[in-house]
């Protein structure tokens, strides 16, 4: 048979031994032993989705407070797999885990089930499978699990079933922290980006067509799965752009027409990155004054001594775009360098505002290249 061959005939047992169960225990029991096959055919079904989990995505995973319910994590997969890059396994040992969410039961519960691939250790893999409801809050739920599941009596067990014991309870909870800690994250364009092709990854930064770059991301899910890198950005520059995390929270939101209406409502975690925080053309950085808007003199006129300034918020897109970054000298504010949006053209020789004139550049290149063309 081929994996997929057997998976389905696993399947087709166990739908057969399920069918003759006659107590809750037992069928639990045929759910238990089939659960990795049935885990790995969801997961092969939704094009292998995976999660590489950077280093400091543990590491921020850890100081965060959960209070907030099972029922308002959304996961954009049921069953996914975590990888841990070389060197940073969890507890030193964990390489990968397959995780796949059950949908809840008649009762009200539900199961978190895991299988884990262990790098040393001798028996090489185990599953784990938690149960929950939910309404549970996460942050009592793990204190629960932690009392219910502490370690068996040392001489009840054999010293290969006490290292694994001790392994098994090393990686649960933070594995369980991981996991709804990404399924927070989970929407965020800047802390989780898709895994591409290194052929395809120079093509891919240099382009803002959303079609483009979906068609980029269905060629590497084809080849590698649906990847995508947790705060590989942030982890990369973790030591100048200083991160925290926010819990949490209600949060007062304005809705309805003229947005008049006030809620309270949850809102999910969020990793605040200082770096973005600078980049956006606020005035907080340093004093503003409300020249700092207007072009230079005799730019852009429109009669009666008016200036059509660039907009605010084109000026963040210009930036963005540009990465944040003079475009003729290559430095950012990182450098100590403060940034212009620019006239390719200048409008004293009829530059328009349009996106395709506009760039980026800092103070120094700004000033010194005058109007004229380079």
């Amino acid at each position: 048979m081929t994996s997929a061959e057997y998976r389905v005939e696993l399947l087709r047992r166990a739908v057969v031994q399920y069918g003759k169960a006659t107590t809750r225990e037992q069928r639990l029991h045929v759910l238990n032993d089939r659960s990795p096959a049935a885990a790995e055919h969801a997961w092969t079904g939704s094009h292998r989705p995976y999660w590489n989990c950077w280093p400091i995505a543990v590491e921020l995973s850890r100081t965060v407070r959960l209070d907030l319910p099972f029922r308002s994590i959304d996961h954009p997969f049921k069953t996914v797999l975590i990888r841990f890059a070389s060197g940073h396994e969890l507890a030193g040992e964990l390489a990968t885990a397959l995780i796949h969410w059950e949908r809840p039961w008649p009762d009200g519960t539900a199961y978190i089930r895991v299988q884990c691939l262990f790098r040393n250790w001798p028996v090489g893999k185990a599953t784990l499978q938690f149960r929950y409801r939910p309404d549970d809050l996460v942050e009592g739920w793990l204190d629960t699990l932690a009392a219910e599941q502490a370690l068996p009596e040392r001489a009840a067990v054999d010293e290969l079933a006490a290292s694994g014991f001790k392994l098994l309870e090393q990686v649960r909870e933070p594995l369980i922290r991981l996991v709804v800690f990404i399924g927070l994250l989970a929407k965020g364009k800047d802390t989780i980006t898709p895994v591409i092709l290194a052929k395809d990854r120079e093509r891919y930064d240099a382009t803002d067509d959303p079609q483009v770059r979906a068609w980029l991301e269905r060629r590497a899910a084809r080849v590698t799965g649906r990847g995508f890198d947790v705060l590989k950005r942030l982890d990369q520059e973790r030591e100048s752009v200083g991160p925290h995390f926010r819990n949490p929270h209600l949060c007062l939101f304005w809705i309805g027409e003229g947005r008049q209406i006030p809620i309270i409502k949850l809102r999910s975690g969020s990793v605040v990155l200082r770096s973005n925080l600078d980049d956006v053309p606020t005035g907080y950085l340093g004093k503003e004054s409300p020249a700092d808007d207007a072009p230079p003199a005799g730019e852009g006129s429109t009669g009666a001594g008016q200036q059509t300034p660039i907009p605010v918020g084109q000026r963040f897109r210009i930036l963005r775009r540009d990465g944040y970054r003079c475009q003729l000298c290559g430095r950012s504010q990182v450098d100590g360098v403060k940034l212009h949006v620019d006239h390719k053209l200048a409008r004293v020789n009829g530059g328009s505002n349009d996106d395709e004139n506009l760039w980026t550049l800092c103070e120094g290149c700004n000033l010194g290249k005058g109007d004229g063309p380079l």
